[in-house]
C-alpha cells in the first residue's frame, strides 16, 4: 500500500465530502427510537437465573421445618422430651457356670423384654432353655 502525503489525502477527503453523501432516511424518528431502545437494552444487567443458590438455601430449610412439623403431627411421641430411662437398658445379674463363658443380661425400660449377651458359645439350639 502506497503511503499518501498530507496533501493527497487532503483532496481525497474534500472529494469525498462532496460526493460521497449519507442516504436521507425515510423514517429518521424510528430509527433514532429504535436505536435508542437497544441501546437501552444493552445497559440493563442481564437476568438472574430461574433458581439461584439464595432461594435454594430457602427452600431447603422450609423443607427442613415442614418435615418437623409433619413428624410432630404424625409421630408426636417421638417428638418430645424423653428421659434417661427411656435410652439406657439396665444390666441385671447375669453369672455363668463355665469359666470360659462371659454371660451379660439386659432388661429394656419399661419391662418389654430381656437381651441375654452370650460370648464364648459356639452355639446354643433354639431348643434348649436358658436360666
Amino acid at each position: 500500500m502506497k503511503n499518501f502525503d498530507e496533501s493527497e489525502w487532503a483532496r481525497t477527503r474534500s472529494l469525498l465530502r462532496e460526493h460521497l453523501t449519507a442516504p436521507k432516511l425515510q423514517h429518521p424518528d424510528f430509527i433514532n427510537h429504535q436505536v435508542l431502545a437497544e441501546i437501552e437494552r444493552s445497559r440493563k444487567h442481564p437476568r438472574p437465573a430461574l433458581f439461584p443458590l439464595r432461594w435454594l438455601a430457602w427452600l431447603g430449610a422450609t423443607f427442613i421445618f415442614c418435615a418437623g412439623i409433619l413428624t410432630m403431627v404424625f409421630l408426636p411421641r417421638e417428638g418430645g422430651r424423653r428421659s434417661d430411662s427411656d435410652f439406657i437398658s439396665q444390666v441385671v445379674s447375669a453369672r455363668a457356670e463355665m469359666p470360659q463363658l462371659s454371660v451379660s443380661e439386659f432388661r429394656v425400660p419399661d419391662e418389654r423384654g430381656v437381651v441375654i449377651w452370650i460370648e464364648g458359645a459356639d452355639y446354643i439350639p433354639a431348643e434348649s432353655s436358658v436360666r
